[in-house]
This record gives structure tokens, sequence and C-alpha cells, in this order.
């Protein structure tokens, strides 16, 4: 016996360079035709809409082929327009969806819409509840690492309940490209979602170790160079004082290597370098 499969009919907008996931609250503008008449549609009946991600972001008018299919519900919680005709609207992701079809694509694009498409935990929990302290683990190191993002968002993000939804946010503060992120969407199996953004994170971690690491390098080789800059400044300065000008400095380097060369004995070699120290100040 087939299922039949529920559909819902909604307005669509496409994104650019941006992935919302359900449970996300995230403002965007919208500047194009299309995008702002499924707002003011999604407004007048229940401020719900659809978002997909385009798969190539500078294809300025996408249609339903140029967007991956696994999208968002989102719903509409405030507005705000901006100078030059442009929307900025603040949503909170809802749920996963299927763009199964376009209705129409004029005056903005109308889809058919599938819900309900995320598996079932079942008789995983256990599974579950482990790797939810993984991604906490996980997560809690990488906020320690990372100086923009606040230290209460883990706290936050610690009352989730779900796993999925905690992976879904998770995902969300990484700094991470679009296909990844579009990768964590399409995961349908919240254990495997799971096990793929403990994946993500310990890579994260690694990288910012490494950046670390490459930091410190950077800035011991910078305070050398500076404590160097610093003793030549001292010593041209103490040159200065006994009147050692950088003509008469470089004679006597040249002539004490002239001495060493001719292996001349060590002690008239330092009788040398002490008549060098007392050169001729410079009143003379």
């Amino acid at each position: 016996m087939t299922t039949e499969i529920k559909t819902h009919i909604l307005p669509m907008v496409a994104l650019k360079g941006l992935t919302i996931f359900p449970g996300m609250v995230i403002h965007f503008d919208i500047g194009r035709e299309k995008s702002k008449k499924a707002l003011e549609e999604a407004m007048v009946k229940d401020q719900k809409f659809f978002v997909a991600t385009q798969k190539d972001e500078n294809i300025d008018l996408p249609t339903t082929e140029d967007v991956y299919d696994i999208g968002t519900l989102v719903k509409i919680k405030q507005m705000l327009k901006l100078p030059g005709d442009a929307i900025r609207v603040l949503v909170e992701g809802i749920e996963r969806g299927r763009l199964l079809a376009v209705e129409k694509e004029e005056p903005y694009l109308l889809c058919q819409i599938q819900f309900d498409i995320e598996e079932e935990v079942g008789d995983r929990g256990l599974t579950e509840e482990t790797l939810m302290r993984k991604l906490l683990a996980d997560f809690d190191e990488f906020v320690s690492m990372n100086s923009k993002i606040p230290d209460e968002l883990f706290m936050t993000i610690a009352g989730y309940k779900k796993g999925a939804v905690l992976a879904d946010i998770i995902t969300s503060h990484l700094e991470i490209g679009t296909e990844e992120k579009q990768k964590v969407l399409d995961n349908l199996d919240p254990i495997s979602r799971m096990m793929q953004v403990h994946e993500l994170l310990l890579k994260e971690i690694e990288i910012r170790k490494i950046d670390a690491k490459i930091n410190m390098k950077v800035r011991s080789q910078m305070d050398k160079n500076q404590r160097e800059y610093h003793l030549r400044e001292q010593l041209h300065a103490i040159e200065k004082e006994l009147g050692m000008d950088e003509k008469s400095a470089d004679e006597a380097d040249e002539w004490r290597k002239e001495m060493k060369e001719k292996e001349i004995p060590e002690e008239i070699c330092r009788s040398e370098e002490h008549t060098s120290e007392l050169q001729s100040p410079s009143w003379i």
C-alpha cells in the first residue's frame, strides 16, 4: 500500500550564500522583486514561507532548478523596510521541507513542499544521548577558542533536549561554507547528522589549534625582531655618545676583520679592540 505524500503550497524565497536551519532565528535582506512579492504573500496569510539555498549565488533570477531540494519552512517575526526598497526580515526556522514542484513562477515562486521528512530516532535513544554529550563537549571547546562567539551561547545551546536540533544549531554557528552546511541540512537521519556535525566540530577545533600555533610563532618572531631593533637602537645611541659615527664604526669593524684574517696574535687584537672603543670624540 502506497502512502500518500501530503504537500503544502507555499511562496518560496531563494537564498544567496545563506543556509537556514530549523530552530534558527536570523535576519536577512530581500531585494529581488520576486522575493519581496513572496514575502508580501506570506504576510497576507500565515506569515510562513519556504526558503532554499541557491546552488550558485551568482545567479540573479533563480528558478527552482537553481536551488537545493531540501530547505526550511520559516515564520516571519519582524520586517523592516530599508533605503533603496530592500526589506530586512527576521525569521525563525520551523522545520525541514523538500521542494517537490513549482506551481507558478510569476509574480513570485509558488511551490509544492513536503514536510515531516525527517527520520525518527526510534530505539537509538542511548546513542542520541551519547552523541549529544560529545557535541556539547566539542562545542564548549570550540567556543573557548573562538572570540566571536559569546560564552553565554553555550548555556543556551546546552538547553536543547533533542540531538537533531542541537546538531542544527551548532552547525549554524560554524564558520564553514554553504555547501558544507547544506550537507547537514540534507541529512534527514538525526543520529547520522549528529555524527556528521561531531566530525565537523573536531575539524574546526583542529584548525583553530593550528591557527593558534601559527599566531604564536608569528608573535614570537615579531617580538624577537622588536628586541633586536631596540638593541640596535641602543647600540647606535651608545656609539653616538662615544663619538663614533657610522664611518668610523665600519672602519673599526673592517680593521678587526683584517687582523683576524692575517692571524695577528690574540693579545694585539684585544689591544686594538680597546683602542677602537676609545676612538676620538666628536669634538676633535
